[in-house]
C-alpha cells in the first residue's frame, strides 16, 4: 500500500516496486481490498482489529459510511479500552454519522469520544465536533456555550484554537457568545 497517488513528489525508484496510484481513490479501493483480505485471513488477531481503524478512514473517504462504520466498530469492539486510538475511531464513526445526517448518532460517537481518556492525543475534539453538530440542528446558542469552554479547558489545544475560530464565525451572524468562568481549580489571588 505503499506506491504513492500521481502528482505527489515521487519517492527514489526501487526496482521491483508496484507503479505509483493514478489517483487517492485508486489507492483508497487497494487498501480496502488489502486490508479486508487481510482482517478476514487474520479474523480474531490484535492485527485484524488494528486493521480495522485505516480501513474505517478508506471506506469513509470513498463515501461507504456504512462501512466505515462497521470498520470503526470493529476496532471498538476489538481495542483495550485504554487504547488511545479508541479516540479516533469513536471520531471516525462520528463523521461517517454526519455524513448520513443521522446527527443523534453522530453526537454519540463525538460523546463518547470525549469520553476517551487518550493522553492529550485529540483532546477536546469530541466536544468541538458535538458543538459543529448542534450548530447543523440550528442550536447555535448551545453550541456557542460549548465552545466558549474549550479554549479554557483545554488550553493551547487544536480543539481550543477551532473552537475560537468557529466563535468568531457565529458572533459574525449575530449569536451571542458567552464569557466561559475561568477554570474551577484556579486559584484568586487575595492580595
Amino acid at each position: 500500500m505503499s506506491p504513492p497517488v500521481e502528482g505527489e513528489p515521487p519517492p527514489p525508484a526501487v526496482p521491483g516496486e508496484p507503479a505509483p496510484f493514478k489517483t487517492a481513490k485508486e489507492q483508497d479501493e487497494a487498501l480496502v481490498k488489502a486490508l479486508t483480505a487481510f482482517r478476514a485471513e487474520h479474523k480474531g488477531t490484535h492485527s485484524a482489529t488494528a486493521a480495522a481503524l485505516p480501513l474505517g478512514k478508506a471506506e469513509y473517504r470513498l463515501g461507504n459510511n456504512e462501512g466505515a462504520i462497521a470498520a470503526f466498530g470493529e476496532f471498538l469492539k476489538g481495542a483495550a479500552q485504554n487504547d488511545p486510538l479508541r479516540a479516533s475511531a469513536f471520531e471516525g464513526q462520528g463523521y461517517a454519522y454526519e455524513a448520513q445526517q443521522k446527527y443523534d448518532q453522530a453526537l454519540a460517537a463525538f460523546d463518547e469520544m470525549t469520553k476517551v481518556n487518550s493522553g492529550g492525543f485529540l483532546v477536546g475534539m469530541g466536544q468541538y465536533h458535538r458543538a459543529r453538530i448542534l450548530i447543523l440542528q440550528g442550536k447555535k446558542d448551545e453550541a456557542a456555550a460549548l465552545l466558549a469552554k474549550i479554549p479554557t479547558e483545554h488550553a493551547s489545544s487544536s480543539a481550543a484554537r477551532l473552537s475560537t475560530e468557529r466563535l468568531a464565525l457565529l458572533a459574525a451572524e449575530g449569536i451571542k457568545v458567552p464569557t466561559p468562568a475561568p477554570p474551577a481549580d484556579a486559584v484568586q489571588d487575595a492580595g
